[in-house]
């Protein structure tokens, strides 16, 4: 099962299913260094449209998201784009990140 299209899935059909966003995030922490650019983008975009508080997530992820930029792995610019307005709508200020966008 892939964690980020299902986290992006119930997000899209804006289900408040508290339980399976946490055993999403749960599950996706230990694995978030092998998302590729467009999972990370879907996470994120998840965590940030339902409004949950997922420092640990978002932090993760913008640190996977960066190590993949510097070692020059294209990012679509949708994929861009939603990390940014994910982190900015989350608050999570991960200027590290930001600086390489």
């Amino acid at each position: 099962v892939d964690l980020a299209l299902t986290a992006w899935s119930i997000a899209t059909l804006k289900l408040d299913l508290p339980d399976l966003y946490d055993n999403i995030s749960r599950l996706a922490l230990p694995k978030i260094a092998e998302f590729q650019p467009q999972a990370l983008a879907n996470i994120c975009w998840a965590t940030a449209t339902l409004r949950k508080e997922n420092d640990v997530l978002m932090r993760s992820a913008a640190v996977v998201a960066a190590r993949l930029m510097d070692a020059g792995v294209d990012f679509k610019p949708h994929e861009y784009s939603t990390l940014a307005w994910s982190m900015v709508l989350a608050q999570a200020r991960e200027e590290f990140l930001f600086s390489r966008i």
